[in-house]
């Protein structure tokens, strides 16, 4: 029960920090740094998921010929 306190209590802390991190541009006029403090993370999850999507299918193919060979 302590570690999920304790890991959802981080898990608001930095994401209420985020949020504040990327309106406090907006709210002084720099739209510039609010558009790519939210497409970075967008990006950097686009790409880690096409990755992942990539490693499943590798280790896929290989469980299949794995199977056919045994």
């Amino acid at each position: 029960m302590s570690a999920n306190f304790w890991t959802w209590l981080v898990v608001l802390t930095v994401g209420f920090t985020n949020f504040l991190s990327i309106i406090q541009p907006a709210l002084e006029g720099d739209m510039q740094t609010t558009i790519w403090s939210v497409a970075g993370p967008v990006i950097f999850s686009v790409v880690a998921w096409l990755m992942y999507r990539r490693y499943e299918k590798i280790h896929d193919i290989e469980k299949q010929k794995q199977k056919k060979i045994s």
